[in-house]
């Protein structure tokens, strides 16, 4: 078997553990949920002492007159682990396999028969599934591929695997997220807290390196490598100075510094600004005048 040192390490054993097949065959035939969460464990178990999967990288410069086009192709040469899992269709090829011994000698001249401009428009980012979430929040809210980065950012993360679902389903009851297909959608409330915190500032509360620095003291706490004395006062002062902003504060005052939206629509005179509560007219609401009025 390989990769056994990394995957019966003691050192990580603490209040969550890994679910293994036992060798015991099922007493009665499983179906539906059953069979496939039986088979996710079982696949998952195999491929961790299967090899590395490796893949064949080559990036492909082509210059034509003084403009510059980049290929990029990857082509899974050993599946390794992904052999148990099959190969599905992004996995394979897409361009034909370039021939990297000729092109590191020395470049090579192609004849350029036609040239035909296409018009696109880059798409955004879709939207983050529960998976996708629940991996940033396990990353501290970064995207990590890399193993050693994936390791050092472990004990930085929000939540323990068995509280990061809570966690997003407390987000939906309190109706800051909603379910949007297969994909999650922050709500206007959700988009009004933040942008308030922002501006009182009190946005720290919101940031996740806030609550993945937190969860790393508290477990080095627990290791005896940092003082409980030292955690709580320097918590007694942060609290302190974000209870004393977050009390002292003024609505009005958050959004004095807000430009004009636009002209008003009813007496076409004044300017329409953004409140806490509201969009008002200057020349309609008193509490959105501005000095030169």
């Amino acid at each position: 078997l390989l990769n056994k040192e990394r995957i019966f390490n003691d050192k990580f054993v603490s209040d969550h553990f890994a679910i293994i097949p036992t060798g015991k065959q099922p007493s009665v035939k499983l179906e539906g949920d059953d069979a496939r969460i039986f088979e996710l464990v079982l696949k998952r178990f195999i491929a961790s002492f299967m090899p590395h999967a490796v893949w064949d990288k080559v990036e492909r410069i082509t210059e034509i007159g003084e403009n510059y086009f980049r290929t990029r192709v990857q082509d899974l040469n050993v599946p390794g682990w992904r052999e148990v899992y099959g190969l599905d269709s992004d996995e394979q090829t897409k361009l034909p396999k370039l021939n990297t011994s000729t092109y590191e000698k020395e470049p090579t001249s192609i004849k350029v028969n036609e040239i035909k401009p296409e018009e696109n428009a880059t798409k955004p980012p879709p939207r983050h599934s529960e998976a996708k979430l629940l991996s940033l929040m396990e990353h501290c809210g970064k995207s990590v591929e890399d193993e050693e980065i994936a390791a050092a950012l472990k004990d930085k993360g929000i939540g323990t695997p068995a509280t990061r679902a809570d966690i997003i389903e407390n987000l939906i009851v309190k109706e800051y997220v909603v379910r949007f297909g297969k994909a999650l959608k922050a709500t206007s409330k959700g988009i009004r807290l933040l942008d308030v915190l922002n501006r009182i500032p009190v946005d720290i509360l919101a940031k996740v390196e806030l609550t993945g620095e937190m969860e790393s003291q508290l477990k080095e706490i627990e290791k005896n490598l940092y003082e409980r004395k030292e955690f709580m006062k320097n918590m007694k002062t942060f609290t302190t100075q974000i209870v004393e902003r977050a009390r002292t504060f003024n609505y009005d005052d958050i959004y004095k510094n807000e430009k004009a939206l636009g002209a008003c629509p009813e007496c076409k005179k004044g300017q329409v600004f953004e409140s806490f509560w509201a969009y008002a007219c200057n020349k309609n609401n008193p509490s959105t005048k501005t000095k030169k009025d």
